[in-house]
């Protein structure tokens, strides 16, 4: 077993000493389901690697998302590096064919970003701006519609004027949510090549200086109005709480190539915070949400004071009750697994 290979077994019931190694370590839990976690509070580490030519991208089917039906209000945010710059290239669509469409922000004619969405869809409207990238170097992009306004940025900073369509309403419609693809053509031309990183939807519209404010750091994914959010960290797992989680198609890489890796990692009383407010936010009944609370409230004091010991032991109290309501179904299981991820980052982090 190599250096970076150890793994610590600790019994959850009885943890008997706090314990620091130098190496990374995984925890193997007795009697629960705590497995090699990633810390999700860490700097960024690898970006989504897509080939036009393969048709490679990512996808969310209808039936299994959960709030990427935006309606007249929305921000989308993500960083990109073009490969090469062919004409055409979506970054984000939830459109099929006539009847079915719904949104889509991309690349035009290799100088024009452009954002349409349809009220019935069938009908659509538009608003597109000016602006010519280049191939081989990262930029931040995002897109803020209120109503019939429309705001394009990027790397922080506004495009030219707002932008206005025709109407302000999304059609609800049972297109999938694509990352670099447009499912109503299907063809190699129109999706994306190159690496993306960071994406996040919201069903708010984000201001200019929120937006250059967080774009070169991860978020906790419990921010409000953050309905979708991959960190692409070498997977595809949504960390905003919706279980949005990605599917791949025709085998789409990682990359070591990211826009940011400086973000430090929250201290651990910061994610013990953070799991608290991740609770807060869930829409759980009361008695839950307070026996969760009892535990959780006070390990941040416990790691203040080094009592690192009783810190565990709250945290595996509180994984306890998780689980059992996961496997009783009073709490459903997209919510039970990411406050299950949150406690076991912030074991790795403390132990």
């Amino acid at each position: 077993m190599g250096e970076r290979d150890k793994v610590i077994t600790i019994n959850i019931f009885s943890p008997s000493s706090h314990m620091r190694f130098k190496t990374p370590v995984c925890i193997v839990a007795v009697a629960a389901l705590l497995v090699c976690p990633a810390v999700i509070y860490s700097a960024n580490t690898t970006s989504l690697d897509l080939e036009n030519v393969l048709n490679q991208h990512v996808y969310v089917g209808d039936g299994a998302q959960e709030g990427l039906d935006l309606a007249d209000t929305l921000t989308l945010e993500m960083w990109v590096k073009f490969a090469s710059i062919p004409g055409r290239e979506y970054f984000i669509m939830k459109r099929l064919g006539p009847g079915q469409r719904s949104y889509s922000w991309y690349l035009n004619n290799a100088n024009t970003l452009a954002f349409d969405w349809h009220n019935d869809g069938v009908s659509g409207t538009f608003a597109n701006v000016t602006w010519t990238p280049e191939a081989e170097r990262w930029y931040h992009l995002a897109i803020v519609k209120s109503g019939t306004e429309v705001r394009f940025l990027a790397d922080g900073t506004q495009i030219g004027d707002a932008q206005y369509g025709d109407f302000s309403g999304i059609f609800d419609s049972a297109a999938p949510f694509e990352i670099g693809h447009y499912q109503e053509l299907d063809a190699e031309g129109d999706s994306f090549d190159g690496l993306m990183d960071d994406v996040r939807v919201w069903n708010v519209a984000r201001t200019a200086e929120e937006i250059a404010d967080n774009m070169n750091k991860e978020l906790t994914g419990t921010e409000p109005g953050l309905v979708g959010y991959w960190r692409l960290n070498g997977d595809f797992t949504d960390a905003s709480g919706n279980g949005n989680n990605l599917t791949p198609v025709n085998g789409p890489g990682f990359s070591n190539d990211v826009p940011f890796s400086d973000a430090p990692p929250m201290t651990p009383v910061e994610q013990a915070n953070a799991l608290i407010a991740s609770v807060e936010a869930q829409d759980l009944p009361l008695h839950v949400i307070r026996s969760y609370a009892a535990n959780l409230k006070k390990v941040p004091r416990f790691i203040e004071e080094e009592k690192f010991d009783a810190a565990l032991s709250q945290l595996i109290a509180f994984v306890h009750k998780v689980q059992g309501h996961q496997a009783d179904g009073t709490i459903e299981e997209a919510v039970a697994e990411s406050l299950l991820e949150q406690a076991e980052a912030l074991m790795l982090a403390i132990i």
